[in-house]
Parts: structure tokens; C-alpha cells; sequence
């Protein structure tokens, strides 16, 4: 009996020492370390999206004068209403741009950012250099600003969730005579200009239209009126007879080759490059339509005066 009972003491101890052995590590194995799983990275904040955005066009007067009329621009900025108000002034994005290309609803944004909600009334533009080229080749030396500091008294809000698109417009407008010498005018619109204005977005790397309601891969449509180009006689003018005025005009499109033109001398149809030397009050209407139904307009009201009579008793010189 204590045979047996040694025996099977025995045979416990060896499965014990068995087990024991099969669980040590083999010499030279490390257990690895289990790696905790990386915390994932916080997600980036996004960016706030610009809510304001300023935009330079030309309203089509002198334009056609030119083929090239680069602005130079130092600084833009706004005017916040309210008590005590504020003026808030920016370095522009784009810091030259040309007028020529803009003609029409054509606009080129200078620049964009965020303002604070509110109500604004002022938008100022600061030119400092203007060089135009005429299309005759020559350069466009009697340009004139008005001041260097350009700006538009209009009242808009910066609302809390839709961007704002300003459209400050400028043109340039001929005055004199070719007697007297032509000089140019550049100042700005209140009429064309606001938030509200429809625009067709140009590119300042490539000039290329963009209109705001195109779709991806659909063709832009036209919406860029013809070019009324008019010489001989300005708006304002006055001559004295027996002075003579003669007025010539063209139309040019550049999706259009014969846009329809329509031109009245008081009401009476016009023919360009007539000479009119009648003592009188003038206005000249010229109007051009092309193919998309886009128009363009050009108004001038001039006059012939008599030459002053000698009075009676008088001997002439």
C-alpha cells in the first residue's frame, strides 16, 4: 500500500515538473510588450470661409479709347457705421489690373476677407498710378483722377451667413475737344456699383470669363455688351459757329461681328462721321445690340452757338 501511494506521488511530481518545463521561456525569447493602440489625431479646425469680397469693373464710356488702361492700386477699405464708426483699410491682393478688360459687367476681385457683422457706408479705393495706351499706339498722357482716394457713399450690411460681393465700378469719360485737347476723367460710379450687382468673374492669370452662374463643363453665356467707340464731340460740348461738329462712332464685339447700331441725332436718324454746323441744341443716341441681346449705349448733348453780333455803334477792330 505504501508502495503505491509513493508511486503515485511520483508520477505527480514528474507532470508537475513536465507542465513547469513546457511554460518556461526558451533562453534568448522576449516577450514581447503589447503596443497600446495610438490615440486617433484631432480632426483640424476649418478654416472660416471669407465673407466679404471687393470687385473693380468699368462702366463702358471712354473705354473704347483704349487698348490698354493698367490702375495701380495701394490700398483698399471699408467704413463701418454705427457709434464711433470705423475705418478699416487693407494692402489689395491684386495691385494692378486692366480697365480694358473689364468693361461691362466684366469684374476682377482686388480683394477679400473677413469683416465683422454690421452695417458699413463707405468703400474706398486708393489709385496711384494710372498708364493707358490709346488704341491708336500712343500713349494716353491727360488722364486726370479726381483724387487718389476713390470712394462710394452706400449703405450694406455684412450679414452672419452670406458672403458679400461688392462690385466697385469705375469708368473713364472724355472731356474737351480735339482743339483744345482731350483729356480723360477715371472716377467711380454709384450707379453700377453695390453688392448687388450682377458680374462675370475675370481671371487675373488668364483674362478668362467666369460668370458666377455657370455650371462645371457648361460654355459661359455672353453676357458682355458691344463697344460704342465715339470721337468728334464730347458730352457738354459747345461750339461757336461757324465752328463745325462731326461725330464718328464704331461698334466692336467680340462674340459678335454685326451687332445692330442704331444712332439719333434728335430723334432723327444719324449717320457716322455727318458734319452739323446748324446753330442749335444737339442730343446723339447710339445704341448697339449684339446677337445675345446684350446693349450697349452712348449719349452726348451738345450745342452751336451763333458768334456774338456787333452791337450797334460799335466799328470792328
Amino acid at each position: 500500500m505504501r508502495r503505491a501511494i509513493r508511486s503515485a506521488v511520483t508520477l505527480v511530481i514528474v507532470s508537475l515538473l513536465v507542465l513547469i518545463a513546457a511554460c518556461a521561456p526558451i533562453p534568448g525569447e522576449v516577450t514581447p510588450t503589447p503596443t497600446p493602440s495610438p490615440e486617433p489625431a484631432p480632426a483640424p479646425s476649418p478654416q472660416p470661409e471669407v465673407n466679404f469680397r471687393l470687385l473693380i469693373s468699368d462702366d463702358v464710356n471712354a473705354i473704347g479709347d483704349f487698348a490698354s488702361l493698367n490702375v495701380t492700386i495701394s490700398s483698399v477699405g471699408v467704413h463701418k457705421g454705427g457709434e464711433p464708426g470705423e475705418w478699416l483699410e487693407f494692402p489689395p491682393a491684386t495691385e494692378e489690373l486692366d480697365l480694358v478688360l473689364l468693361q461691362g459687367e466684366n469684374a476682377q476681385e482686388i480683394w477679400s476677407g473677413n469683416l465683422s457683422d454690421g452695417e458699413y457706408n463707405k468703400v474706398f479705393i486708393y489709385v496711384t498710378d494710372i498708364n493707358g495706351v490709346l488704341k491708336t499706339g500712343e500713349p494716353a498722357e491727360n488722364i486726370k483722377l479726381p483724387s487718389e482716394k476713390l470712394h462710394i457713399n452706400t449703405h450694406f450690411s455684412i450679414p452672419e451667413d452670406s458672403p458679400v460681393s461688392f462690385v466697385f465700378d469705375l469708368t473713364v469719360v472724355a472731356a474737351g475737344n480735339e482743339k483744345s485737347g482731350v483729356k480723360y476723367i477715371l472716377k467711380p460710379v454709384i450707379s453700377e456699383s453695390g453688392p448687388k450687382q450682377k458680374f462675370n468673374e475675370v481671371t487675373e492669370s488668364e483674362g478668362s470669363e467666369d460668370s458666377e452662374d455657370m455650371e462645371g463643363g457648361e460654355e459661359a453665356e455672353d453676357t458682355t455688351p458691344p463697344v460704342i467707340t465715339l470721337t468728334g464731340v464730347t458730352d457738354g460740348q459747345v461750339v461757336t459757329a461757324p465752328d463745325t461738329v462731326t461725330p464718328v462712332f464704331s461698334v466692336s464685339d467680340d462674340t459678335d461681328l454685326t451687332p445692330t447700331v442704331t444712332a439719333k441725332l434728335n430723334g432723327e436718324p444719324f449717320t457716322s462721321g455727318t458734319e452739323i454746323s446748324e446753330v442749335g441744341e444737339y442730343e446723339l443716341e447710339i445704341t448697339a445690340k449684339d446677337a445675345s441681346d446684350n446693349e450697349a449705349e452712348v449719349k452726348v448733348n451738345f450745342e452751336i452757338v451763333p458768334a456774338e453780333e456787333e452791337e450797334p455803334g460799335e466799328e470792328a477792330e
